[in-house]
Order: C-alpha cells, then sequence, then structure tokens
C-alpha cells in the first residue's frame, strides 16, 4: 500500500510537470509572462488562450517572444528579442467638442494629447491638454495644462512616480498653476485588455488667483488610473486624482473622469467622456462643481 501511493504521487507529479512542460508562455514588453496557448495569429495581432485571464487579443508590438514547448510553428513578434534595448512609444489624440454645466453654460473645443515611452524599468509619460470655452458676447476663456512623469519601476509591480505640470484655468479665475510631486505607485495589472493602478504620495502647488498674490501649499493626493476593453474592441476607462491640502484638511478637490471608446476604424475611436471638478474652495463666486460632457474622435497608436 505504501509503494502504490508513492507510485501515485509519482505519476501525478510526472503528469503535472509534463502539462507545465507542454504549456507556452507569452512575453510582454511591460514584463508579464501569460501561461497558456496560442489560438490564432494575424500579421498585427494575435488571440491568446491565458490559464489565468482566457481569451486575450494582443498585438504583436506589445510581445517580446513566444516560448514554446518544442518546435510547433515560427513566430516573429514587431519587437526587439532584447527588451532592454528598445523602448516602446505610445500615445494618443483626442479632438472633442463639448457642452457643460457648472460655472457657465458653454461649448468647448477640447484637444488633448498624450505621448508615452516605456521600457522595462521606466515608464515616461508627456500629457497636453487645451480647451477653449466660447460664451456668447463675452471673451472665449482658455484652459491648459502641460504635465511630465517618470514612473521608474523597482520591482514588477511598484514603482516610484515624479511628476511635474503647468497650467492655467480661467474658467476658474486660476491665471497660473505649477505642481511638482512624488508619490509610490502600485501597477496591480497591466495586459493588453485591461490595467489597473493606484499612487499616493505629496504634491506641491502654486496657484497665481486672478486679482490675488499667488499662494502655495503641499497637498496629500491619491490617484486612479483603470481601463478595460469590453469584446475586444470596446475600452472602458476611469481616472481620478484626489488632492487635500496638508494645511488645512477641509481644503480639498477631486477630477474624475469616466468614458467610453467604440473603434470606428484601425486606430480610431468615437469617444466620449463625463469629466467632474469639485473643489470645495473655490475662487470668489465660483462654483464647488463643474460638470462636462464631452463627444470626439480620438486617435490611438
Amino acid at each position: 500500500m505504501h509503494y502504490r501511493c508513492i507510485y501515485t504521487a509519482l505519476t501525478l507529479s510526472l503528469m503535472a510537470l509534463s502539462s507545465a512542460c507542454l504549456s507556452e508562455q507569452l512575453r510582454l514588453i511591460n514584463g508579464d509572462i501569460l501561461n497558456g496557448k496560442l489560438v490564432e495569429k494575424s500579421a498585427t495581432h494575435l488571440i491568446w488562450m491565458s490559464d489565468n485571464f482566457g481569451r486575450l487579443t494582443i498585438q504583436l508590438s506589445q510581445i517580446i517572444n513566444l516560448d514554446k514547448p518544442s518546435d510547433s510553428g515560427d513566430f516573429s513578434p514587431h519587437t526587439d528579442p532584447n527588451p532592454g534595448s528598445a523602448p516602446r512609444y505610445s500615445g494618443g489624440l483626442s479632438i472633442t467638442g463639448s457642452a457643460a454645466n457648472g460655472n457657465q453654460s458653454r461649448r468647448d473645443w477640447d484637444v488633448d494629447t498624450t505621448v508615452q515611452r516605456r521600457t522595462v524599468k521606466a515608464r515616461q509619460t508627456v500629457q497636453f491638454e487645451y480647451e477653449n470655452h466660447s460664451l456668447e458676447e463675452q471673451r472665449a476663456e482658455d484652459r491648459y495644462n502641460l504635465g511630465y512623469a517618470n514612473d521608474w519601476f523597482y520591482s514588477d509591480q511598484w514603482f516610484w512616480r515624479n511628476e511635474a505640470s503647468v497650467g492655467a484655468d480661467e474658467t476658474r479665475a486660476i491665471a497660473k498653476t505649477y505642481t511638482l510631486g512624488s508619490a509610490l505607485g502600485h501597477q496591480f495589472w497591466d495586459t493588453p485588455n485591461s490595467r489597473l493602478s493606484l499612487e499616493s504620495g505629496i504634491l506641491w502647488i502654486v496657484e497665481e488667483v486672478a486679482g490675488k498674490n499667488s499662494s502655495d501649499h503641499l497637498t496629500w493626493s491619491w490617484s486612479l488610473d483603470y481601463s478595460h476593453i469590453l469584446f475586444e474592441r470596446i475600452e472602458l476607462f476611469h481616472s481620478q486624482d484626489i488632492r487635500v491640502s496638508m494645511q488645512h484638511a477641509k481644503d480639498s478637490q477631486a477630477n474624475i473622469d469616466l468614458g467610453i471608446k467604440v473603434p470606428l476604424i484601425k486606430n480610431l475611436f468615437t469617444e466620449l467622456k463625463l469629466e467632474l471638478l469639485y473643489d470645495n474652495q473655490p475662487a470668489l463666486d465660483k462654483e464647488r462643481l463643474d460638470t462636462q460632457f464631452s463627444m470626439g474622435i480620438n486617435y490611438s497608436w
């Protein structure tokens, strides 16, 4: 009986080992390794049956290589086999027209562009947003923000972020604003079909309010970034940034974006987005909450 148990255990171990050996591994440029099996491959993407996430559609540009247990076919992703030698670039350009309610009823033009450079250990992001708010018989008001962030991944999922930005918002009577911050972040997952990250840290803000002297204060910030692709085509996204003053806890601000991207043709999407901006201590004669719904065209690469 004792030998039979040993034999059974050895048999099960060999079967598990054989199954593991037959499993294929897909290595992505962001460092993730997906165990599973190749289902289908085209000139631009492949379909992968992941052991943990199920059926995934992955672009070849996001793949480093495919490790197979045997020579069962050729595979040549459009990336350098050495992930540290070739950074990957991506980005997007969004142009929208919108209707807004809050401090003002207005019609807007909104241009938002993002460029990202990614290596195994670093992620650099440059973002520029410009809005023009036109009102009947009144001078148009502008809002812009130019920001840069550098994320250093000191482990597979933990990263240290340093960021800086400059901007202005005439609709909220802010002539100029500068920020400089540092935060600790955690990338829970970052697959071709879904991503989720959280970060928290310290942000120094300098604001020049129209008609007043400039003021500066330290804030605690907490940010979230999430997206998920449904039916291999439709993308849902959500981001938020909450800031609380470290000198006056009642002074806080929240920026929340909710949206959906529906594909039109390759790399071109219709984007529907709801933006919420809440400031519990706004400038004089300004409301606490601004809401903005926008619909436009987004191009991603």
